[in-house]
C-alpha cells in the first residue's frame, strides 16, 4: 500500500474530511498563538524594565498561555482521533482481503505471526499519522511564520 493509497483512505468520508480540516485549523492556531506568545514576552519584559508591570498584562499573559494549552490538548486529540479512525479502516480493508488467502497460505504462514505483523505495521503508520506528519507540518508553518514576523518586525 503507497502513500496516495492511505491518503485516499484517510479521506474516503465526510467525517474524516471534517476531522482533517478541523485538525488544519486548530494547528493553525496553535502556530499563530506560538509565534505571538514572544511579542507578549516583550511587551511584558518592557512593561517589567520600565517598573509599569500590571496585574491586566500577567493575567493576560497566564490566560493566553492557558488558552494555547487548551487548543494543544484539542488539536492532539483530534489528532489521535483521526489516526485511529484510519488505522480501523486500514485493518478491516487488510483483514477483509486476508479472509480470501487460499487455506495453503496458512500452511505456511501462522494466523498470529500474521494478525501481529498487520498490527505492528497499522501501528508504525499510525505513529506516522498522529505524530511525525503533524509536527512537520507545523515545524514547516511555524518556520515560515517566524520568517515572516521577522520580517515584519525589522521592517519596522
Amino acid at each position: 500500500m503507497n502513500a496516495y493509497k492511505i491518503f485516499r483512505l484517510a479521506i474516503n468520508d465526510k467525517k474524516k474530511k471534517i476531522l482533517l480540516i478541523t485538525i488544519a485549523i486548530v494547528s493553525s492556531l496553535f502556530t499563530a498563538a506560538a509565534l505571538l506568545f514572544p511579542l507578549l514576552i516583550k511587551d511584558v519584559v518592557d512593561e517589567f524594565t520600565a517598573n509599569e508591570i500590571s496585574l491586566w498584562m500577567i493575567g493576560g499573559l497566564v490566560l493566553f498561555l492557558i488558552t494555547k494549552s487548551i487548543i494543544e490538548a484539542v488539536n492532539e486529540y483530534i489528532i489521535s482521533k483521526f489516526g485511529n479512525m484510519v488505522i480501523r479502516d486500514l485493518q478491516k480493508n487488510i483483514y477483509n482481503k486476508v479472509i480470501y488467502f487460499k487455506v495453503g497460505f496458512f500452511d505456511d504462514h501462522h494466523s498470529g505471526e500474521l494478525s501481529s505483523r498487520i498490527v505492528n505495521d497499522t501501528e508504525i503508520i499510525k505513529a506516522l499519522i498522529t505524530h511525525h506528519i503533524p509536527k512537520v507540518v507545523t515545524g514547516v508553518i511555524m518556520i515560515i511564520g517566524a520568517l515572516a514576523l521577522t520580517i515584519i518586525l525589522d521592517w519596522n
